[in-house]
């Protein structure tokens, strides 16, 4: 049997000769840095589901200063959408936290030490802020109960130096006493629910939530940092290899680590490029930083 670097396709011939060794770290770094792929797509997908939410809120408020909307099943039909968001962010809250665990696990084994500070860096949201432990129980209230938004409320109000526009708006309403009769929230959020209110508006519930898991994801960032680094250039180094050993290969396209028997038959296949690492790359940039997102907001206002 043979270890090796080749194109499989039927314009080359280059083989590159390669050490069982050498053969097991490429395909260790290979699967690990699709681990880490997978967990930045599981962050992406909070991400947009986050920001779904916010343009659906947007969006009522525009159809509401446009048409006025009065009939009930109007109304009904709006607060679905509200729901349906909602449960769409923290379903996808809920699976990054738990699908990060074990994306780590293959990574490093189990109860590795970056596993232990990622779920360390999870204790230590829910215990520092009081939104995450609201919307963590509100995922189970949804999963198993009801819709979380009991009622949508459509203000109105004169701002401006001279009151001159009219700003409208929409608020997403929980009922704090709906939720503290349910077993499935603990004292400690039922005092947090006391805390806010008998209206809750999930507002600032949610920009909390999700700016918790942008510094929880952002930590995770740099835990991996120095690990990913190092199986990124195993890869492109390996690439490099190949270009080098036969420079006249105008693609690495079909390039594959390989390991032969003796009648050249495959018995194990690594694919080798570099475009998961550029959309993984690109991924990171796309969401750099969450951490405050609790102090943001969007509007339509016109200043001079």
């Amino acid at each position: 049997m043979r270890y090796g670097l080749t194109r499989l396709v039927l314009e080359s011939n280059g083989f590159v000769a390669l050490s069982e060794e050498e053969f097991e770290t490429i395909k260790e770094a290979q699967e690990n840095l699709f681990e880490a792929l997978f967990i930045e797509e599981n962050f992406d997908l909070v991400v947009e589901n986050y920001l779904e939410f916010e343009i659906d809120l947007l969006s009522a408020a525009a159809r509401q200063m446009i048409h006025a909307m009065r009939k009930y099943d109007q109304y009904q039909e709006e607060r679905r959408r509200i729901n349906r968001r909602i449960a769409n962010v923290l379903t996808a809250c809920r699976s990054y936290l738990d699908q990060t665990g074990h994306h780590l696990s293959e990574m490093f084994g189990r109860d590795s030490a970056i596993e232990s500070k990622f779920q360390q860096g999870v204790s230590e949201q829910y215990e520092r802020c009081a939104a995450y432990r609201v919307m963590y129980a509100l995922r189970n209230y949804v999963q198993h109960r009801a819709y979380p938004i009991h009622c949508l409320t459509y203000p109105t109000q004169w701002v401006g130096d001279d009151h001159d526009k009219l700003l409208f708006s929409l608020t997403p309403l929980i009922y704090g006493q709906e939720l503290e009769t349910d077993f499935m929230f603990n004292e400690t959020v039922i005092n947090d629910l006391k805390a806010l209110g008998e209206k809750i508006d999930v507002r600032p519930l949610m920009r909390e939530y999700v700016s918790a898991l942008g510094r929880i994801h952002e930590a995770l960032r740099a835990l991996l940092s120095s690990e990913v680094q190092e199986w990124e250039k195993i890869i492109l180094g390996t690439i490099k290899r190949f270009c080098d050993a036969f420079p006249e290969e105008r693609s690495t396209i079909g390039l594959t680590a390989v390991l032969e028997d003796d009648r050249g038959k495959h018995l194990e296949r690594i694919v080798l490029f570099d475009d998961f690492i550029k959309y993984r790359h690109e991924l990171e940039r796309k969401t750099p930083s969450l951490v405050n997102l609790a102090k943001r907001y969007v509007t339509g206002e016109v200043t001079s």
